[in-house]
């Protein structure tokens, strides 16, 4: 894999520091993704595809926290396992970089994380979403 990357949105400065911290230590590049960037598609912003030439995103925001890894397997394991270890909460938008949602701007990708925590908190099973 080429290089791991963390992108991250929405954090308070203490937040930031404190998880940026522990990704550097494992050696994750982290990439602070900005609300002019969030018409991007994910995967350009994880250095997967190339960033297209569009106009800074000025439309709705969502203001949660998120964190969108491009880690193995095993990495996304270690980096829950170090933020379990030092009393850091994960993001409650949380997403591990797949080929489909490579393609959806952040805006999408935080709306279908929303709705599969709001499925997961109901009981409900996940489906298939293609924003």
């Amino acid at each position: 894999m080429k290089q791991e990357v963390a992108l991250l949105y929405n954090f308070s400065e203490e937040r930031l520091r404190r998880v940026k911290g522990l990704l550097i230590f494992m050696g994750v590049r982290v990439r602070t993704v900005e609300p002019a960037e969030y018409n991007q598609k994910v995967g350009a912003l994880a250095g997967l595809q190339q960033t297209e030439m569009l106009a800074p995103y000025t439309g709705t925001t969502f203001q949660e926290e998120m964190m969108v890894l491009r880690l193995t397997p095993a990495r996304v394991n270690a980096v829950i396992q170090r933020f379990q270890k030092h009393g850091v909460p994960l993001p409650a938008l949380t997403a591990v970089l797949t080929a489909s949602n490579a393609q959806w701007d952040s805006n999408a990708l935080a709306e279908e994380l929303g709705k599969e925590r709001e499925a997961l908190a109901a009981g409900k099973p996940l489906a298939e979403h293609q924003p």
